[in-house]
């Protein structure tokens, strides 16, 4: 169990999260906007809360999930040194 979640969970460095929050706001922005248009259209505003719900839903599964995408610019630490 616990091999399975350090696969899963590593840390994404400060690069990825700037991306992955850019990301997040297109991904929200154009989503809701797009069921606000298309709920307006249809006239029925389930069509504009189910959209809406699964944007934020396809948002979760493409932003919090530390993809290799969000990893590619690692930290270099500096070596100690001994005194």
């Amino acid at each position: 169990m616990f091999s399975l979640l350090e696969k899963l969970d590593k840390n994404i460095d400060y690069i990825g999260q700037e991306y992955s929050y850019k990301l997040m706001c297109f991904i929200v922005s154009a989503g809701y906007l797009f069921a606000l248009v298309f709920g307006i259209l249809r006239k029925d505003i389930t069509y504009t809360l189910v959209l809406s719900i699964g944007t934020v839903v396809f948002c979760f599964f493409v932003t919090v999930p530390s993809w290799p995408y969000f990893r590619r610019h690692p930290l270099k630490f500096k070596k100690t040194k001994k005194e």
